[in-house]
């Protein structure tokens, strides 16, 4: 008994979290408003809030709901950057006939202007004077979308999906018993070997395929940088501007030359950049560079030598893969040294082994068990 109810608590966890998921859905793309879940994007509200954090804001409707009051947290729309429209969470300081004055917790300065009742969009809740939020889960989220990995994401989920609802409707349709199979044959060998453990195979099924989208999402976010240099006898000479992202520009036979590339991410998570190249009188001062995300960026010398190497133009290609540093920095740089897909195998199959380790051990729990057989005695049965 406390088994079912504690199955019927978890499915109505997942309903309120579904229900709340679509509201949100909804709110965002038909309405164009920011109720429901939101993901904190900018540091305005440090430390209050930080970019990455996520926030659940009650709709605001004139007439119907109550009015923020100084101190608590508004989300409203105002005209950013190129007059696009933008959500900004920030919180109230002063209440006016006209609206409200609000003002970021980390900014030193009140924001410009009055938010108009009609521009107010949402209230964060708060408890006990302090904002209701989820500190990070919301980071993947900003990652994902900063990257390359949204339409491979995309993707796998609805393949997920699809299984996950298909599976179900298939096994309920296949009799039960022995001659329930096509012209009486037993299950296949991979049927037999599934039916032994399900939540086992389950778990590698979405390890593998979540995997296989972080990998092929890291393998798409490879970026190459052209590098242009001439070879001749006194090194005067000029490459044409804008020839090749990192130009050495020419350089006197039988010299060597230095050259500054910078890296940086709009990844939020911290992640580490490899760099790689075929060239062999290319130097580097340093191949793996770790960047703590949030737009930081950092920068590599590269020491270019010109022994050997004939007259004219030359240029070549250095790739920059960027994998999420979700193992130590030694054992990335290993296993980059042997293959930058190696890393990228690594880094992504250790995340979604933690990731989906929980929903496994949920999946044994609730698994169904096959009834014991009960005894019939002779005279129970009636014989």
């Amino acid at each position: 008994m406390a088994r079912r109810n504690l199955k019927l608590a978890g499915n109505l966890i997942l309903g309120l979290l579904f229900a709340t998921v679509l509201f949100s859905l909804y709110a965002h793309a038909v309405v164009g408003k920011a109720w429901g879940w939101n993901v904190v994007q900018g540091e305005s509200m440090v430390p209050t809030l930080r970019r990455g954090d996520v926030v659940f804001v009650l709709p605001y409707v004139a007439g119907f709901s109550s009015e923020p009051r100084a101190g608590e947290v508004i989300v409203f729309e105002r005209r950013g950057e190129g007059g696009k429209p933008e959500k900004v969470i920030h919180r109230v300081v002063k209440v006016t006939s006209r609206g409200f004055i609000t003002k970021g917790d980390g900014n030193a300065f009140e924001d410009s202007g009055v938010v108009r009742r009609e521009k107010l969009e949402g209230i964060v809740p708060q408890i006990g004077g302090r904002v209701f939020k989820i500190p990070g889960l919301g980071a993947l989220i900003l990652y994902v979308g900063s990257s390359k990995l949204r339409s491979s994401l995309a993707l796998g989920l609805i393949l997920i999906l699809a299984v996950w609802t298909l599976a179900p409707l298939a096994e309920k349709r296949r009799p039960q018993g022995r001659g329930s199979f096509p012209l009486g044959r037993r299950p296949s060998r991979i049927r037999r070997l599934y039916e032994t453990c399900p939540p086992l195979f389950n778990y590698l099924g979405l390890v593998g395929l979540t995997t296989l989208i972080m990998v092929s999402g890291i393998v798409r976010g490879v970026t190459q940088r052209e590098v242009t240099y001439g070879v001749s006898v006194t090194g005067q000479e000029r490459i044409m501007a804008g020839y090749g992202e990192v130009n050495f520009d020419y350089i006197a036979i039988g010299t060597s030359k230095e050259a500054v590339l910078t890296v940086e991410t709009d990844a939020i998570l911290p992640v580490v950049a490899y760099l790689r190249h075929n060239l062999g009188n290319l130097e580097l001062s340093r191949r793996l560079i770790p960047l703590e995300g949030g737009g930081s960026a950092d920068e590599v010398t590269l020491l270019l030598k010109t022994e050997g190497v004939r007259l004219g133009v030359h240029s070549a290609t250095l790739e920059v893969w960027v994998f999420p540093r979700t193992l130590p920095l030694a054992v990335i740089g290993a296993l980059a040294d042997k293959h930058p897909l190696a890393a990228a195998l690594a880094v992504s199959i250790v995340p979604s082994a933690v990731a989906f380790l929980p929903l496994a051990l949920l999946d044994y729990a609730f698994s169904e068990r096959k009834p014991k057989r009960k005894r019939v005695y002779p005279h129970k049965a009636g014989v």
